[in-house]
């Protein structure tokens, strides 16, 4: 077992033990025959995990955690340790919690949910940015080769970015729209900077967005749409392909423009 697999099995293994601790509970007679055991699991829900480095170069594990009151910390870990530190979120949940979140090439973790998006860099064991969008929750996130972070949100196919960099963030608002809630699971970016993403489940969708405009168009026929969810992924020839259902037809996607392709692709993600 290399180094790697080692770190990656014991940060599994101690994300496993936190999610199924248990304590006893003091119960409590409320009469007429009715008893209060308190809490049965005082533990939260895991929101997505990842294994990355923190600014003294040790392995540690982050995860996003959920309660009844919403995503409402991040739990950083030292993975060889054990030892973890919970971090607040530095805005309000709202009773949301993360459905999608990216460790970014610069090693910052980042999410949105409840209207806010976050990043958080686990160097500084702090969050370091965030801001209020429109609602509600990324379903979908993705890195352009730029570095920009995308974020597809549900229910009425929001977008957003923010460019580490520059630290600019933009809200392009609802870019599409449908008469029943929108599930934006797979976002992918040329190397023009064109955004696209997949929507469902009612009917699926890919939708393509200029990143200079905002302006978003329906990129595949109405009688390609079936139930599911419309795919698309970047390979690394810096096109994107993808998928309006799971049994359609393929596509490839620049600046843009679709392009039906005769058979899937062999161009690797």
């Amino acid at each position: 077992m290399d180094h790697m697999t080692r770190q990656m099995t014991m940060a599994t293994t101690i994300v496993c033990m936190l999610s199924a601790t248990m304590t006893r509970a003091a119960t409590e007679d409320l009469g007429n025959g009715f008893l209060h055991h308190g809490v049965a699991t005082p533990v939260s829900n895991h929101r997505g995990t990842v294994v990355t480095v923190d600014g003294e170069g040790r392995n540690v594990v982050l995860v996003w955690l959920y309660d009844h009151t919403g995503g409402y910390a991040l739990l950083m870990i030292d993975a060889e340790t054990g030892k973890a530190e919970s971090i607040p979120m530095p805005f309000p949940s709202s009773g949301d919690c993360p459905f999608a979140s990216i460790l970014s090439s610069d090693n910052k973790f980042y999410t949105h949910f409840g209207g806010w998006f976050g990043e958080f860099d686990p160097a500084k064991r702090a969050f370091t940015f965030h801001h209020q969008t429109k609602p509600r929750v990324a379903m979908g996130m993705t890195e352009d080769g730029n570095g920009v972070i995308w974020a597809a949100t549900y229910p009425k196919s929001g977008l957003i970015s923010f460019d580490p960099k520059t630290r600019k963030f933009r809200d392009y608002g609802y870019v599409h729209d449908e008469n029943w809630a929108q599930y934006q699971r797979y976002i992918a970016t040329d190397d023009t900077g064109y955004v696209y993403f997949g929507i469902g489940n009612t009917a699926s969708h890919i939708i393509g967005v200029d990143p200079a405009t905002g302006k978003a168009t329906p990129l595949v026929p109405e009688d390609e749409r079936g139930h599911g969810s419309g795919y698309v992924h970047r390979a690394v020839d810096g096109k994107v392909y993808g998928q309006p259902n799971p049994k359609g037809p393929w596509y490839m996607f620049y600046k843009g423009v679709a392009t039906k392709l005769e058979k899937k692709p062999t161009v690797a993600k």
